[in-house]
């Protein structure tokens, strides 16, 4: 290919990448078909945070006329956008597309019809993990809309995302109870054979309740398969994170959210008390106020290991647990 002489001298020019570069970055929005890619843009940013009147027309009391016509206005930016030209399919913009659409469809869709705009995120998020395979958000969300939407559930590939997340140190904390109830959906339990309560970095009620469930599950397998022994480990590990839970949050069972600085609170009180908490049933007994752990559950602990005839107050228990643990108290 023969390359023009004034081409060549243009390059040439010392400050030439510098204005290539910036003839890139101003580009313009509108491709030559007319279509404003900027402004539909702009359209979807004020969509994904909630700068529209969409949501709140949707949970309004509007006529059904005015949802529909907010929805179809909605599903345009969202259709055009999906079909946009490669110059314009960043990780932002590919990102930002599939949570548009997490939005229509809590906002507008119901049902199955679901369904299209959950592969159309898949499909989004995929994408944005090849352009950049070592970014969080993309591989966080495809997780977890793989474990979560029933419509386009793949556990074993949800869970292998957020694992990987997890063990790299990248998965963020309102996804663990996520990667946890997929685990036990599956069977995969992870019995921890040294049990670690500081390993609970996000001690969020969310996460203390799904490891509620993983230990009932264990613990129903431990007795179906006769492993005394784990089962023995099994219920001690159950009663000690019914200790720390009540560290964290008093009688609270985990059956519901908590305010922000209470949970700011636990994360503290976790790293400060969870190297300390080692007890045992059977030198200790029943805990006194540990609304976390059933009747039913306490029943299994009698159950197995008899009765110990002992109670202890957890009130009294926690507060010899650290020098530092009063400071993370009520602060009102």
């Amino acid at each position: 290919m023969v390359i023009p002489q004034q081409l060549i001298q243009i390059t040439n020019i010392p400050n030439c990448g510098m204005i290539l570069r910036f003839f890139k970055r101003n580009k313009p929005s509108t491709s030559n078909d007319g279509t404003d890619w900027g402004a539909l843009k702009d359209k979807l940013s004020a969509i994904v945070f909630n700068q529209t009147e969409h949501g709140s027309i949707a949970f309004s009391d509007s006529n059904e006329k005015a949802k529909q016509d907010s929805a179809n206005s909605m599903l345009v930016v969202l259709e055009t956008l999906f079909s946009a030209p490669e110059s314009y399919r960043s990780t932002k913009l590919l990102n930002s597309l599939a949570q548009g659409y997490d939005h229509y469809c809590v906002w507008f869709a119901r049902g199955d019809s679901r369904k299209v705009y959950f592969e159309k995120s898949i499909l989004l998020l995929t994408e944005s993990i090849k352009k950049d395979p070592n970014q969080t958000y993309a591989r966080a969300q495809l997780g977890a809309l793989l474990i979560d939407q029933k419509l386009v559930r793949n556990l074993e590939k949800g869970i292998g995302l957020l694992n990987e997340l997890k063990e790299s140190g990248k998965l963020p904390d309102h996804l663990n109870s996520t990667l946890s109830k997929a685990q036990r959906q599956t069977g995969d339990l992870k019995a921890n054979q040294e049990f670690d309560l500081c390993v609970y970095t996000d001690p969020s009620p969310a996460v203390f309740s799904e490891e509620r469930k993983r230990f009932r599950a264990l613990i129903r397998t431990y007795v179906k398969n006769n492993e005394s022994e784990n089962l023995i480990r099994c219920l001690n590990e159950y009663y000690n994170l019914a200790i720390l839970v009540y560290a964290c949050y008093g009688d609270f069972d985990c059956s519901s959210g908590t305010i922000g600085w209470k949970y700011d609170a636990a994360v503290e009180i976790v790293k400060s008390v969870c190297q300390e908490i080692d007890f045992d049933y059977r030198t200790t007994g029943k805990l006194i106020g540990a609304n976390y752990i059933s009747a039913r559950d306490w029943g299994t602990f009698k159950k197995h290991f008899g009765d110990v005839g002992m109670e202890a107050n957890l009130s009294t228990m926690v507060s010899k647990l650290s020098s530092n643990y009063s400071q993370y108290k009520d602060p009102f």
